[in-house]
Order: C-alpha cells, then sequence, then structure tokens
C-alpha cells in the first residue's frame, strides 16, 4: 500500500506493506478497541475487538494482493492538497 501526500510545497510517499497491519492490530491497547466500542452503535459493539479485526485481516489479506494498483481513497482540497491512499 503506498499513502501519497501532495501539496504545493511538497509531495510524500510513505509505502506501508500490507503484511504490517497484522502485526500492528496485535500491538494496538486494548483500551483503544474499548473507546472505539463505546462509539459504536449498540448493534456494532460486539464486534469491535481485536480478534475480529484479525479475523477480517486473515481473511482479505490474499484477495487485496489480486488489486494491486487500486486507488482506494482520494481526497482533493480547492488549494490543490491531494490525499491518496493506493493498494
Amino acid at each position: 500500500m503506498i499513502i501519497h501526500v501532495k501539496t504545493p510545497e511538497s509531495n510524500l510517499r510513505i509505502p506501508v506493506p500490507t503484511a504490517l497491519a497484522g502485526a500492528v492490530a496485535r500491538i494496538i491497547p486494548e483500551s483503544s478497541f474499548e473507546a472505539l466500542r463505546k462509539k459504536a452503535p449498540p448493534d456494532f459493539q460486539e464486534l469491535i475487538s481485536r480478534k475480529t479485526f484479525l479475523t477480517l485481516y486473515r481473511a482479505c489479506a490474499n484477495e487485496l494482493s489480486m488489486y494491486k494498483g487500486l486507488e482506494i481513497i482520494r481526497v482533493e482540497t480547492k488549494r490543490g492538497e491531494k490525499v491518496s491512499i493506493i493498494l
């Protein structure tokens, strides 16, 4: 995955290995998941957990490689600043 941030003053490309997402999820403190649970609607609170995230990540990891180069987020401002995330 590549995070691309472009402003009139700079052009920044940050490569982020997709495999890193699973490792990061393991080190996120449980208190962060608890804070997200409090903000979620009651019907979805039980789904917000590290275990659920890792299960979804493992299920999707192989699929993501099939869509290499797909731009999943693109935001542009009137001043010419751009942010995009590319698989």
